[in-house]
């Protein structure tokens, strides 16, 4: 079975999805930190849990992974969240040997629901209505939104929507190697 995984590592509850290739949700799964666990328990804890639910796993095929990138407007503990973020990077790129693909915030919920702006609730509600699921919370939401995106960036197929297709494009340039860099014109200067 080919699988696509998202991760959502947020604060308190930092959830996972995995899709199939037809697009169906097969898993999702929260855990707890909260704030009993600080430092390198709680980023030791985040790694604990990837482990264990990708384990479950073992004849899978996975294909791409991604994240959600960093929040710019975040004013809550940004620096556990960029903890966070890396230590889960980098525990995916030694699991899977694939840098995963970094899905900002606002990515996230355009492809969700067509808004950028839209809340978690809106987010959860999409994600119910759009892949026939009854999800309640919604850390687990976003691991399926962001699971979804990069199925559709890996097989490059027709999106549901207009909101949809921008954000695998989006993805997909930003995924492509960078263009050579043209040298700078000198300028000359008469004395």
């Amino acid at each position: 079975m080919e699988l696509y995984l998202g991760v959502d590592q947020s604060l308190q509850r930092p959830g996972l999805a995995l899709v199939d290739s037809a697009g169906t949700v097969v898993h999702t799964a929260t855990t707890r930190v909260g704030e009993k666990l600080r430092g390198a328990k709680r980023l030791e804890a985040l790694v604990r849990f990837l482990h264990s639910e990708i384990d479950e796993w073992p004849k899978a095929r996975w294909q791409l992974t991604a994240m959600e990138g960093p929040s710019l407007n975040s004013t809550h503990r940004e620096f556990d969240l960029g903890e966070a973020s890396g230590v889960i990077r980098l525990a995916l790129y030694r699991i899977f040997v694939v840098e995963p693909l970094i899905v900002a915030p606002s990515q996230l919920k355009l492809f969700a629901t067509g808004r950028g702006g839209a809340d978690k609730t809106e987010v959860m509600n999409a994600v119910n209505q759009q892949w026939g699921v009854a999800l309640t919370d919604d850390n687990e939401a976003d691991a399926v939104v962001l699971a979804q995106i990069a199925r559709a960036v890996h097989q490059r197929t027709r999106c549901a929507t207009r909101k949809q297709a921008e954000v695998v494009a989006a993805l997909s340039a930003s995924d492509a190697k960078p263009k050579a860099s043209r040298p700078r014109r000198k300028s000359t200067i008469n004395i």
